[in-house]
């Protein structure tokens, strides 16, 4: 009988522990080797696990503009017409540029009653995101209303000016043809509400 070689037994020890770490299996039948996410660890390239059927919930622009349009409706009660206003605004929210209208209202000061037109310490806020995010058909419908009649109605503050700015483009532009000679945006509105179907709703607050 040859003498057995002892000195293989460590290595081979090692080898046989080293595969059984990789293959064995835990209380819940998943193998040893996935154990480090159900730890929370991060993978070598320190991005999370996610679950296959994991879900994110985002709200909607629609619905968090419409949101914030109530909680203005809200602060406004007792004050009909800029309930009003804003009750039309939260339906121009689904048809009109929703993100502009959700920036707009980020300007205003959600903790109190206040409108566009009567935007105080938001003004700034107001002219800087219509100079930066109106489309070219906005500005250049602002642009003509603002130097209609010698100029005399220009705002000091445009980024002010109430339901145009966030009326469709095609809506504008048909706003610009049968608004006629008025040089205000207010006597535009009045000519044109019953043509743009976008602005209807804000009929009901005159």
């Amino acid at each position: 009988m040859k003498p057995q070689n002892h000195a293989l037994l460590p290595w081979l020890s090692l080898l046989l522990l080293a595969v059984g770490c990789g293959t064995s299996t835990n209380a819940a039948g998943a193998s040893a080797a996935d154990t480090s996410s159900d730890l929370g660890l991060a993978g070598t390239d320190a991005t999370a696990d996610v679950p296959a059927d994991a879900t994110t919930t985002v709200t909607p622009l629609v619905a968090q503009c419409q949101a914030a349009a109530q909680n203005f409706a809200t602060k406004c009660a007792g004050e009909a017409v800029r309930v009003c206003l804003w009750g039309a605004y939260g339906q121009l929210c689904a048809t009109g540029h929703t993100q502009l209208l959700i920036d707009a209202m980020k300007c205003l000061d959600a903790t109190t009653c206040r409108t566009f037109s009567d935007a105080n310490e938001g003004n700034a806020c107001l002219d800087a995101l219509h100079g930066a995010d109106d489309t070219a058909v906005a500005k250049t419908f602002d642009q003509t209303q603002c130097t209609a009649c010698g100029g005399g109605q220009c705002a000091t503050h445009p980024g002010t000016a109430e339901i145009f700015p966030y009326l469709p483009d095609a809506d504008l532009t048909s706003a610009g043809k049968c608004g006629g000679d008025a040089c205000t945006p207010d006597a535009t509105y009045k000519a044109c509400l019953g043509a743009i179907a976008t602005a209807a709703p804000f009929m009901a607050c005159e």
